[in-house]
């Protein structure tokens, strides 16, 4: 069969942040404005007031049809752009079979459209993996596997999982014993004198220290074992991450601002040692779950997988590959949830604090797109914020 049509749809659709605040994705209190794109209270990030992603939909010539998703969180046009106007126009008409190498070969030729030019992450990234999802999707349906099946002899069927983020004010982790909690706070006194009792916490620092600062909230944390200090400094500087996790007992947690291997690499060049621990929970684009290779000499242990995030940051609202990820790793320790926006049917329920996998076929995502209805927000009875009136065809 052929790839015949792709397109790109960048969704925006409105939700109460003053009841996100705290969780994933809206991490902190935002400034007052009249955009739509806020600053954080508490550090240098723009915010969407909404929530905001970008669709893709493939169909071949046969009429089956993949869906995926670019990590689009503000301008979601930009992503869809990049996909109109470079990527499917070098896509549409090329044979696809579904086979795992033809895939590989798809995702080469996309990446090297830009590559020479420098266009290798961001943007550029976020829209190729959405066709990358898209192309594995159908690549589970023409098999009638679920994906991960088609990734790993025997995927795993339950992984742990913790939250991610608590409503502003709320130490309620439900029946979640692991929780990870974002530095919300301008003092880090106040954040500490918040600190949960009877779970286990995770710190996401949302990159704000600098090396000396974080390595003092490193050590606060070491007095409390937590179970990792996520994105502690600018992300750019693999140096200082490699000292940060020399100085600390708190496994240092990466990942979410790259979107490849090469752009992760230089981090395990600079950290390894006996003593140090790094969890990665980044990559966007199911073609780079793997793992750049391990260091010789660098501990096994250092070596540990969180299957989390991000990219971006939260797991994605309609179209989610990353269980399917997690299922096929086999150092993976624990899977992000967020309280979800519910659109079609899942591929994974996480209750309590597990994670386990329906073997419906491809991704499990029953999306159709063939029109949009005014989206309402209503509210369930679990406090998850359920959008509805979205069409099924």
């Amino acid at each position: 069969m052929k790839i015949a049509s792709i397109e790109a749809h960048p969704i925006r659709l409105p939700r109460d942040i003053e009841q996100a605040t705290g969780t994933a994705g809206s991490p902190t209190v935002l400034s007052e404005g009249a955009s739509d794109y806020r600053w954080s209270s508490v550090f240098p990030c723009l915010y969407s007031a909404n929530f905001e992603t970008a669709i893709v939909r493939i169909t071949t010539d046969s009429g089956l049809v993949g869906w995926g998703e670019a990590q689009a969180p503000l301008v979601p046009e930009v992503a869809c752009t990049i996909i109109d106007r470079l990527l499917a126009p070098v896509l549409i008409g090329l044979e696809f079979d579904g086979a795992p190498a033809e895939i590989e070969s798809l995702w080469n030729r996309m990446y090297s459209t830009m590559r020479v030019r420098g266009q290798t992450g961001g943007f550029m990234l976020d829209a190729i993996a959405a066709i990358d999802i898209a192309l594995w999707d159908l690549a589970g349906k023409t098999a009638g596997k679920p994906v991960c099946e088609l990734l790993a002899t025997s995927p795993k069927r339950r992984i742990p999982a913790y939250l991610s983020g608590l409503a502003r004010g709320s130490r309620d982790t439900g029946e979640f014993d692991k929780v990870k909690l974002f530095y919300d706070t301008r003092d880090p006194d106040e954040f500490f004198a918040a600190w949960p009792g009877g779970v286990q916490v995770a710190v996401d620092g949302l990159w704000r220290h600098t090396p000396e600062s974080a390595l003092a909230f490193g050590r606060e944390q070491d007095a409390r074992h937590a179970l990792w200090f996520e994105a502690p400094l600018p992300p750019e500087d693999a140096v200082a991450h490699g000292a940060l996790a020399r100085g600390l007992q708190t496994p240092i947690a990466l990942g979410e601002s790259y979107r490849t291997r090469f752009e992760l690499a230089p981090f395990f060049e600079k950290a390894p040692c006996e003593s140090c621990s790094l969890i990665w929970g980044g990559a966007v684009s199911p073609r780079e779950w793997r793992l750049p290779r391990r260091p010789p000499g660098m501990a096994s242990r250092w070596f540990r997988t969180l299957a989390s995030l991000l990219g971006r940051r939260w797991p994605r609202r309609f179209i989610s590959p990353r269980p399917h990820r997690a299922a096929t790793w086999p150092n993976t320790i624990l899977r992000c949830f967020v309280w979800p926006t519910v659109f079609c049917e899942p591929q994974s329920y996480c209750m309590v604090h597990r994670t386990w996998f329906r073997r419906n076929p491809a991704l499990g995502s029953n999306l159709t797109l063939s029109r949009f209805r005014r989206v309402t927000v209503s509210e369930s009875l679990s406090g998850q914020l359920i959008l509805a009136n979205m069409k099924k065809t």
